[in-house]
């Protein structure tokens, strides 16, 4: 499964490569990775599903995205404490935003801007311990392990949301027995989430991937792995019982 899984990934980071040029000029969004999955209706994605941190990789490095930690270890922290910041593998840095669209390439972005597309990136960023999916005909809900939910229309509109001290627009639809969500925030923020599953659907794939308008930037984003678990056992591991 790792094998397949790896080679699978490694596809979708051939894919997910803009034109740097392209991206400088008129930033489009992140491409859609074009891979042969399972086919699965949208109800199998319903269910439970726990974080494997063993499977999850830093999309920039190839290595775990978190680093391993004992059940006792798994607080209720900030973003950066439970990893959100690892996928982004650039401390200090810009977050992948050398440039404004619309404006001449020796003008960089302010401060402010800065600060605000790296708030947006951590928290899109941040590592949900645990999920649980619902599904219906018209959209999908997640709730992660902090009982926060979020519920997105599957047709494709575009919708406004808040995640901590951030906002952005997404667009979510289904294609290909895949899930798709494209979000927008402010400065030319542009990041995607495709969601898949195993051919059993007991795993829960996620490739996230912010763009990046600077040339030869390196990858930003996670190659995560859910593995599906009982609703009962579900229970069994909430927050109050780790």
């Amino acid at each position: 499964m790792r094998y397949l899984l790896n080679q699978v990934l490694s596809i979708v980071i051939a894919l997910a490569t803009p034109a740097a040029a392209a991206v400088r000029q008129n930033p489009a969004p992140v491409p859609v990775p074009e891979v042969e999955v399972s086919q699965h209706a949208p109800a199998d994605f319903a269910g439970a599903w726990e974080y494997n941190a063993a499977e999850s990789l830093n999309a920039a490095t190839g290595k775990p995205e978190q680093a391993p930690r004992s059940a006792t270890q798994r607080g209720r922290g900030t973003a950066s404490a439970r990893g959100g910041g690892a996928a982004g593998g650039r401390a200090g840095g810009d977050g992948g935003f050398g440039g404004v669209p619309g404006r001449s390439s020796d003008i960089g972005p302010t401060p402010e801007m800065l600060r605000a597309s790296r708030d947006l990136m951590r928290d899109l960023l941040e590592i949900p311990e645990s999920l649980d999916v619902t599904v219906t005909p018209a959209s999908i809900t997640f709730k992660d392990d902090l009982d926060r939910s979020r519920s997105y229309p599957t047709d494709g509109s575009k919708h406004s949301y808040r995640l901590g001290g951030s906002s952005y627009d997404a667009r979510v639809v289904w294609k290909n027995s895949q899930l798709r969500k494209d979000i927008d925030g402010d400065y030319g923020f542009k990041m995607s989430e495709v969601y898949f599953l195993s051919n059993d659907a007991k795993r829960l794939f996620v490739i996230l991937r912010v763009a990046d308008m600077r040339r030869n930037a390196p990858m930003v984003g996670a190659d995560r792995v859910y593995d599906r678990v009982d609703r009962v056992e579900a229970v069994a591991q909430t927050p109050a019982s780790r």
